[in-house]
C-alpha cells in the first residue's frame, strides 16, 4: 500500500498505474484523474466515489464482486475482466453492465443469508430441543404437546 500511496503522492498528470502492487483496496485518489490502471491486485472492491474526471478504469484480474452503485459519467472504457463477475458483454452500457454485476452480488447475498439463516435454526433448534432438556420437562411434567 505504501507503494501505491507514493505514487499517488508523485502523481501530476497522465496515468495513475497502480497494477501490480498486491493491493487489496485503492488508496485515495487524486483529483483530476483521468486514467487508472489498477488491474492485477486483490482488489476486493472500488472506492464509492472515483474521481469525477476518470475516463478510463482497468482493474483487471482483481477479486471484485461488486461495483460502485455510479462510475463517473465521464467513464469510456472500463475493462474489468477476470473478476468474480461475468465479463461486459459488446453492447452493453457501462451503466447497464454495473447494474447486472450488482444484481448479481445482490442475489448471492441474499443467498448466503437464506444459508446462513437455516444453518443458524438448525443449531438452535439442536439447542433448544436436545433430548436432555426435553426429557428434563418432561420429569418437571411439561406437556410437551403444548410446545
Amino acid at each position: 500500500m505504501e507503494q501505491a500511496k507514493e505514487r499517488v503522492r508523485n502523481w501530476t498528470s497522465g496515468p495513475l498505474d497502480l497494477s501490480t502492487l498486491g493491493l487489496t483496496e485503492l488508496p485515495e485518489l487524486p483529483a483530476g484523474l483521468t486514467t487508472l490502471y489498477c488491474s492485477e491486485n486483490q482488489i476486493t472492491r472500488l472506492p464509492e466515489t472515483l474521481p469525477a474526471d476518470l475516463q478510463l478504469l482497468n482493474c483487471m484480474s482483481n477479486q471484485l464482486t461488486t461495483l460502485p452503485k455510479t462510475l463517473p459519467i465521464g467513464i469510456t472504457i472500463f475493462t474489468c475482466s477476470n473478476n468474480n463477475f461475468p465479463d461486459i458483454e459488446d453492447d452493453e452500457t457501462i451503466p447497464d453492465y454495473v447494474a447486472r454485476v450488482n444484481a448479481i452480488a445482490e442475489a448471492a447475498s441474499q443467498e448466503r443469508i437464506v444459508a446462513r439463516c437455516g444453518l443458524v435454526f438448525e443449531e438452535l433448534a439442536k439447542k433448544v430441543w436436545h433430548p436432555l432438556r426435553v426429557e428434563r420437562l418432561m420429569l418437571a411434567g411439561v406437556d410437551m404437546e403444548d410446545m
